[in-house]
Formats: structure tokens, C-alpha cells, sequence
């Protein structure tokens, strides 16, 4: 690999002190990070809840861990400017669940670039919330709103709220998800003193972007059965509905649908059936988009191993890039990481409908501790020249002894 790295401090965090443990803190190594630094987070369970304030900064926060370390917390990184980018990979993000203040995201993020990989992301509110970021990714993740949030009016209400909100506050903003299965939260209900009161089940997917889905499971968040009581009155509580959108959708090889109805409880009507997409019906193209998976922590003398997922008979590269300039490109249905770095070839892509290749990684530089570099793959049609783009995969090198 002849790309030049841009060198990065890195913070490793550990739930007890020790040799190479530099913080207990997830968030204490946030404070202490530079831009562009990483912070190796070690297995465990962290009860704490870490933000990134204006003027923000970029950084990469990894697991290093067989099993993803869990953090129990927010991750607010409201703070980060458009040229930040926060990247997520290998962990649990479990929110705050039945605990204040459970009306707050998971992940939130403001104008940066957001890439989150390989995680399971479980909603105090919304599992992520970006309104107004450059380009959220969502790669290999689950996430499931199984919160609601409390609101302690006269009388009691509750609603669930989505497994991922995305709103556009900014023109261009973008939202890729690839390879993942999003659950809205289920319907709830209340009894307060005059009776029932609840909210249906919320959609999986909220967007008002420029948005992509492939190979992908949407799924609503399932309804209850219709509440009767003395008054007369039916509330229904009924499923979501698996996508609700405003703006320009694109879905690949995905499924959407709403969720499993609840029962009809005499002498109420049957509810109204929830269709599994709100909003224009989204531009349903042929093929996929490939997907892309890098080995996600890397030391010097070990493999990097890369593998692209794509159509049988396709020609497969890899672009590396140390930095991002991300850009929506219409023509290849997907979001460009950006026009500096190096291409490499995969060759073609197999009858099993891969491709893949590998690097040694030798030498980092005298002094430095790691470096992020940004993969995407591409694959092109031989007989189109059409080309399509992955998601992009964040690998995180480190020194040996790291």
C-alpha cells in the first residue's frame, strides 16, 4: 500500500486502569483527542454518555474487542462542523432505556460526515438522529427503537418513537444504509384516569434526505390491540410503517414493510390497514449496490483483508483514501468518498458474488501509532460500463505494539 497516511494519536480506553490503558473515560479521551486522533476502545461495558462540543473535531472510536464493547449512554456529536467525521465501528450502543432523559437519540449528530459500522444500536429515542449532517452511512448494522418517551402531562401520554431519524436541515444532505435490518419502535399505551391513552407504532426509517437502501430490512414497529373503555371511545394503537420519507429514495435488493397489526377489541372497527411506505413510492432500481467490508483494526505485520460483495461477472475495484470529500453522484447511485487516494483492482467478481483481496500492512512510520484509511469498492458492468459504488468501510492500522 504506497497511499500516503496521515498519522493519528491513539487513546485506548479500558473499563480498569492498567499497562497501555490510557483512560477509564470514554469521554475523558474524547477531551483529550486531537482532531483526527482514534480512540481504541477495549471489551467491556461503559455507563457513560460522551459529546463532542462545538467547534467539534473528527474522530474514529472503535471497538477492539471479539465482543463489541458496550457503551450504556448517549453519544451526542451535535457539536462537529461540515467538515468533521465521526466514525463508529464495533460497538454496542445501548442509549439510556426507561431512564431519563429517554426522550434524547442514541447517536445524534450535527453537520459532519456520520459512518457507522458494524454496530447494534438499541433507541432511547431515535436510534440515530441526523438533521442536519453532510452524509450519514449506516453499514452491517441493527438498530431498534424499543424505548418510549414519557411525557408526565395530564393525562399520561406516551409515544414510540422511530428506529432511525433522519431529517435535512441543509441542502445535500444524504443517507446511505447498507446491509442492515432497522426496527421501529413498537405501539404503547396508557391508562390514565380517563381511560386509555397510546401512540401507533413508528416507522423504521424517517427521512427527508436523498437516501439509499440496499440490501437492506425495513420493518415498522408492530401495533397493539384497540383500547375500549366506558366513554365510548377506541384508541387504536396500530403498527408503523417501515419507511417514511420526503425527497429523492433509491432502494436496492431491500425489503420495507409495516409492522404486524394488532387485534380489534369489540365492539371498536377494524383499523385502517398501515401501508409499509409513506410518502412518494421511491425509485425501485434493478441490481444492487455493492457492498464493501474491511478487516476493521489492523497492526503492523498483520493483514488488511478486503471484500467486495457485488453481481456475478462485474469488474470489482477498491478505492483507498486517507481523507473524505463526500459527494453525491447520481450517476453511480451512491455517495463518493472523495478524489484523492489510490485504486486497486479486486478482479472479477466471482459465481458466489464476491471479490476480494489483501495487504500486509509493514511498517506505519517511526513514531506513529495508527492512521484511518476509507475503503469503497466499485463494480462495473461489462456489458453497460455502468458503475456503482459500496458504502465505505473505515479500517483503523496501529502500531505493533498497540
Amino acid at each position: 500500500m504506497l497511499l500516503a497516511l496521515l498519522a493519528s494519536n491513539v487513546l485506548v480506553v479500558a473499563p480498569t486502569a492498567g499497562p497501555g490503558v490510557d483512560f477509564t473515560s470514554i469521554q475523558a479521551a474524547i477531551d483529550t483527542a486531537a482532531s483526527g486522533d482514534i480512540v481504541l476502545v477495549r471489551a467491556g461495558t461503559y455507563g457513560e454518555s460522551i459529546a463532542i462540543p462545538a467547534p467539534g473535531k473528527s474522530l474514529s472510536i472503535v471497538g477492539d474487542a471479539a465482543i463489541p464493547p458496550r457503551i450504556r449512554g448517549l453519544l451526542d456529536f451535535g457539536g462537529v462542523a461540515a467538515e468533521h467525521v465521526i466514525a463508529l465501528r464495533g460497538l454496542e450502543l445501548a442509549g439510556v432505556v426507561f431512564e431519563p432523559p429517554a426522550t434524547q437519540p442514541t447517536v445524534r449528530i450535527g453537520a459532519g460526515t456520520l459512518l457507522v459500522e458494524d454496530c447494534n444500536i438499541t433507541g432511547s429515542r431515535s436510534g440515530i438522529q441526523a438533521f442536519s449532517s453532510r452524509w450519514t452511512g449506516v453499514t452491517r448494522c441493527t438498530i431498534r427503537a424499543t424505548s418510549t418517551a414519557l411525557y408526565q402531562l395530564p393525562p399520561l401520554f406516551s409515544y414510540a418513537v422511530q428506529g432511525l431519524a433522519v431529517g435535512a436541515e441543509q441542502p445535500g444532505s444524504t443517507l446511505t444504509i447498507h446491509a442492515s435490518s432497522i426496527f421501529g419502535a413498537p405501539a404503547v399505551k396508557e391508562l390514565a384516569v380517563m381511560g386509555f391513552y397510546g401512540a401507533p407504532g413508528r416507522e423504521a426509517v424517517n427521512s427527508a434526505t436523498q437516501l439509499l437502501v440496499s440490501r437492506t430490512a425495513l420493518t415498522g414497529g408492530d401495533g397493539l390491540p384497540t383500547s375500549y373503555y366506558s366513554f365510548g371511545l377506541c384508541v387504536p394503537h396500530d403498527p408503523g410503517p417501515g419507511l417514511s420519507y420526503t425527497g429523492s429514495s433509491h432502494v436496492l435488493a431491500s425489503t420495507i414493510h409495516a409492522g404486524a397489526s394488532g387485534l380489534t377489541s369489540p365492539p371498536c372497527p377494524q383499523p385502517q390497514p398501515v401501508p409499509d411506505i409513506i410518502g412518494a413510492i421511491p425509485s425501485l432500481l434493478g441490481g444492487d449496490s455493492p457492498v464493501l467490508g474491511a478487516t476493521p483494526v489492523v497492526r503492523e505485520g498483520q493483514t488488511l483483508h478486503v471484500s467486495l460483495e457485488s453481481t456475478p461477472n462485474d469488474y470489482a475495484f477498491v478505492f483507498v483514501a486517507s481523507s473524505m470529500q463526500p459527494q453525491w453522484v447520481d450517476a453511480y447511485v451512491g455517495v463518493l468518498a472523495g478524489q484523492i487516494g489510490q485504486l486497486f483492482a479486486l478482479g472479477t467478481v466471482g459465481a458466489a458474488g464476491s471479490a476480494s483481496g489483501s495487504a500486509t500492512i509493514l511498517d506505519l512510520g517511526a513514531g506513529v501509532e495508527g492512521a484511518v484509511v476509507y475503503l469503497q469498492g466499485a463494480s462495473i458492468d461489462p456489458a453497460t460500463l455502468s458503475v456503482r459504488l459500496s458504502n465505505v468501510s473505515v479500517a483503523t492500522l496501529l502500531d505493533a505494539g498497540l
